[in-house]
């Protein structure tokens, strides 16, 4: 079912200008392109549950490939050396005997009865609270006039004491009845959260959403990975912070690609080819298995289904066909064409 926008609403003030009211269409161009429903990629409305079906078969890859590169991280453990075992030049301190960022992401989870210890604690500081203090505020006002006597004026100063009492905010530690001061996490972490306590803290929500009675599995990382994956198909049906798991899986599998060192391919464009909102070049494939063109233009973002993008280029092949000669056809399909090989 398509979402309409008021008329109020910013994307019809301009043709690349996005909807701005909650619920709308999402897009610019409203009545043009809807956005979609899915909470994974907001590119397309499912057909059955909350995700769409490229989503859905996207997630369970992406859940086992943070799996598999877990098993590849602790040969990142060891900062690569130089390969004649030379210092570097220009370093002022000697590296780190161990990637720390590939240390935190293969600590395990530690629980204190059930509940996950985490094993990178912030700083604890002492809590603090405004608290109203009345404070004295001396002044010292100084009143002036002026004396006439025929031609001759004369300055007179009077000076008077004043204490004013201000009432300011102060901020003061807060203690316990014990009459110590109560703390709490500074959030001065630094580095990646481990992969096994991300996971671990979504069994945990899991656990309380379906309402089941399940038992917690043990928190490693391969025995997290398979509970999660084996309840896959309910989450995309009735999870409703969905969107928020398929962005930490995004973020952690990328964070063990940065730390392993390696990248997805960059997504092929689709050379020559304008989008038909904003006439600019930058028209890519997606990369989740949907067969979509998206356009790159950040104030465009048009999303063409498959079938809707091949109409679209028989649509600019035909234009292109009646802006050209016969002869200036088959010069560019001769150009086109490889010189045979005698």
């Amino acid at each position: 079912m398509a979402i309409t926008c008021p008329a109020e609403c910013a994307c019809h003030t301009g043709p690349y200008t996005r909807c701005s009211i909650p619920g709308g269409c999402g897009t610019a161009g409203c009545g043009r392109d809807q956005a979609g429903s899915c909470p994974a990629c907001h590119r397309r409305d499912p057909d059955y549950g909350l995700v769409c079906e490229p989503c859905r078969n996207w997630l369970p890859l992406a859940l086992y490939s943070v799996g598999e590169k877990y098993t590849r991280l602790p040969y990142a453990l060891v900062p690569a050396n130089s390969p004649n075992g030379d210092k570097v030049a220009g370093s002022r301190e000697p590296a780190a005997p161990l990637n720390l960022d590939a240390e935190d992401l293969l600590t395990r989870v530690v629980r204190n009865g059930g509940i996950p210890v985490d094993s990178t604690p912030d700083t604890m500081v002492p809590v603090t609270a405004l608290t109203p203090v009345n404070v004295n505020a001396d002044t010292f006002d100084v009143r002036e006039w002026h004396e006439e006597d025929g031609d001759q004026v004369t300055l007179h100063r009077e000076g008077q004491h004043v204490r004013r009492q201000l009432v300011l905010q102060q901020r003061q530690v807060v203690t316990g009845l014990d009459g110590q001061p109560l703390l709490r996490p500074a959030n001065d972490q630094i580095g990646y959260l481990p992969v096994a306590q991300v996971l671990d803290g979504w069994v945990r929500d899991w656990i309380d959403a379906r309402q089941m009675r399940e038992h917690r599995p043990t928190p490693t990382v391969p025995h997290l990975i398979d509970w999660l994956g084996h309840r896959l198909d309910w989450a995309c049906d009735n999870y409703e912070p969905i969107g928020d798991f398929t962005d930490s899986i995004r973020s952690v599998r990328g964070a063990e690609m940065a730390v392993l060192g390696e990248f997805d391919p960059p997504a092929p464009s689709c050379d020559g080819v304008e989008c038909s909102r904003c006439d600019r070049r930058q028209l890519f494939r997606a990369q989740d298995g949907s067969g979509d063109i998206v356009c790159r233009n950040e104030n465009c973002r048009k999303v063409y289904r498959q079938a809707e993008y091949e109409e679209w280029t028989r649509e600019l092949a035909n234009r292109e066909r009646g802006r050209r000669t016969p002869e200036d056809i088959k010069e560019l399909l001769r150009s086109r064409t490889p010189a045979q090989v005698m």
